[in-house]
């Protein structure tokens, strides 16, 4: 195993291949494994050997730390054997994983499956219940919402005006630390992908590649404007929210602009 992550000096990059990310993320419990440090945007430190000492990317001498508990492991602050007891006790270990989403804007549009809404109470309804929506706080700014249910109706998966919450044994979660992408991957092949970025001018609409031109001629005269990208499958529903399109069951529906409304999308 070790042989397959080694590289000789000149090759390597120092950010390791996902597929080594995911262990060390799925070893911790997808979250820094310093004690008392439940913070889940992760970055991946070489302790054994060190990074300045052999370029490597052997997931037995590496660990995913929070990026303040990885500049002070950089530093020096652990042992390599306190390292590896942390590895260790993690392996033990798993519990409910949460962080926060720190983007507070007035304006976001939800660009999901292909389709986009802006400024509906519930942006997308599944079974009469509210799946996808934002609140207003104090200031007006827009905090996400998201609610899936289990084919028993249960919660599966959260997001509360911002803060997120996952306490199902999944197969992997991508956090990095810039905090603006979630990706969340369940064992029974559900997914939700989520990022936000910045619509600054028209060049940027241009690149949405959408053709309705009440969406286009809408956000034109509301910009600059934050996105938000949804992705997202729901097997036991027959819902999937592809990068261009929604296919619900057999259905599929692309290009659909939903604003002001009660529900922009009820399924």
């Amino acid at each position: 195993m070790v042989a397959a992550f080694l590289i000789k000096k000149r090759f390597m990059n120092r950010t390791p291949p996902v597929e080594v990310q995911r262990i060390l993320r799925k070893e911790n419990g997808y979250k820094c494994v310093i004690p008392e440090c439940e913070i889940p945007y992760l970055e991946y430190h070489h302790f054994n050997p060190p990074w300045h000492l052999q370029n490597h990317h052997n997931p037995e001498g590496m660990i995913a730390l929070c990026p303040q508990h990885h500049r002070q492991a950089d530093g020096g602050a652990y042992t390599d054997n306190q390292l590896q007891e942390f590895k260790t006790k993690a392996r033990e270990e798993f519990d409910k994983v949460e962080g926060k989403f720190e983007y507070l804007r007035h304006k976001i549009l939800l660009i999901a499956g292909g389709n986009f809404y802006l400024n509906n109470s519930i942006d997308v309804a599944i079974n009469g219940k509210p799946a996808i929506w934002f609140e207003n706080d104090e200031d007006d700014y827009k905090l996400l919402n998201i609610e899936l249910l289990d084919k028993n109706n249960n919660v599966y998966f959260k997001i509360r005006n911002n803060v997120w919450i996952i306490t199902n044994d999944v197969k992997d979660i991508e956090c990095p630390p810039s905090g603006k992408k979630l990706g969340i991957y369940f064992n029974n092949g559900d997914y939700i992908k989520l990022e936000f970025k910045e619509l600054k001018n028209e060049g940027h609409i241009s690149k949405i590649n959408s053709t309705n031109f009440v969406f286009v001629n809408t956000i034109t005269n509301i910009l600059p404007i934050t996105i938000l990208n949804l992705e997202m499958k729901l097997e036991n529903l027959k819902i999937h929210f592809k990068k261009d399109k929604s296919l619900i069951g057999n259905v599929s529906l692309v290009g659909y602009f939903s604003s002001n409304n009660f529900i922009g999308l009820s399924l």
